[in-house]
């Protein structure tokens, strides 16, 4: 019997279609249910990355579970269907950021700039335009892309969202979060034709600091890199702008002030190194008895695995080291699988 390979991993229970007769089985309880969440969100799982103990830990619980339960293995290592998935990211041999011309200008990896680890390898080198956030917000009826045309170009946006100190802003709305993360302003910029991103932590009571190169993700289709707020303004110098005083602006009035800056351009280059490590989705499989319908089946699946200790691509990018314990993301998930 062949499973494919998913690209999430996902507990799976597997089960030819059949027409069960007979009492049926006990529902569990939802004691049972909470200590299963429980168990696969505990510390010790250490939020249950992909390739990690932690995950192992995880699955190996749900395999007894599928054991106990009576449902029969899959596959030539019991109920473990092994595949290899991307564990780490870090530096490969080429990274830099220059300010290419007559006379060229190198920033410093690591000091003044970071590559993201959702960044696609290679280089890019194009005019810059200052794109304030980065967000398309339809529904908010904002947009920092309106009005200018980065198609080719190299976008530079802050992080956070407008009016962040503002409880009456409208990005305060549980609806409207998501518009301050990463991931919206790097596929964003991607979705409007930019040939790379350049990210700076917003002025104000964010702490400023490079992100380090962590996370478990792939590349996204398009170079991406942070830089300090010095490096933002050096940037914005030949328009007698600076980063502090656009973020006023576009907070108090909520109206973005996009715009190409004049004879800037930059170049990048992204290398990376994706290290990969074995996972493994968790499948029993509950055979049926119609011979009908033997070549049948139903997939009813959940995704065990979640952010462990953070990184890029999660909801805080920043808070590197502390375990990501995934209660609802996806521990609930495996638990109905498993009920």
């Amino acid at each position: 019997m062949n499973f494919r390979r998913v690209p999430r991993l996902a507990a799976l229970l597997f089960l030819p279609a059949v027409v069960l007769a007979g009492a049926a089985p006990p529902i569990p309880s939802a004691t049972w249910l909470l200590d299963q969440v429980k168990i696969l969100s505990a510390p010790e799982m250490e939020g249950r990355a992909a390739g990690t103990p932690g995950a192992d830990r995880a699955a190996r619980h749900i395999a007894q579970v599928f054991r106990e339960a009576g449902l029969r293995s899959c596959c030539g290592d019991g109920y473990f269907q092994s595949f290899e998935v991307v564990t780490g990211t870090r530096l490969g041999a080429s990274n830099s950021l220059t300010l290419p011309g007559p006379a060229p200008r190198a920033f410093a990896l690591g000091r003044d700039f970071a590559p993201l680890a959702v960044s696609s390898d290679g280089s890019a080198e194009g005019d810059v335009v200052f794109v304030g956030y980065g967000i398309t917000a339809a529904n908010l009826h904002y947009d920092d892309y309106a009005g200018v045309d980065v198609r080719g170009k190299i976008i530079l946006a802050m992080s956070g969202d407008p009016g962040a100190a503002d409880p009456g802003s409208p990005f305060r709305r549980p609806e409207a979060y998501h518009y301050a993360e990463r991931s919206h302003k790097i596929i964003n910029a991607r979705e409007h034709g930019a040939r790379a991103v350049i990210l700076v932590t917003r002025p104000g009571s964010e702490r400023e600091r490079l992100p380090a190169l962590r996370g478990v993700t792939q590349p996204w289709g398009i170079q991406a890199v942070f830089v300090t707020r010095k490096v933002a303004d050096a940037l914005l110098a030949p328009s007698g702008k600076q980063l502090a005083a656009l973020q006023e602006s576009i907070d108090r009035t909520l109206t973005p002030e996009s715009f190409h800056l004049p004879g800037v351009r930059v170049k990048l280059e992204v290398a990376l190194v994706r290290e990969r490590g074995t996972t493994a989705n968790v499948v029993g499989i509950l055979p049926g008895t119609d011979p009908r319908l033997k070549d049948e089946s139903i997939v009813i699946g959940a995704h065990y695995d979640h952010l462990g200790r953070g990184g890029e691509g999660s909801l805080a990018p920043d808070e590197i080291g502390k375990i990501h314990f995934g209660a609802d993301d996806n521990a609930s998930g495996p638990t109905g699988v498993m009920a």
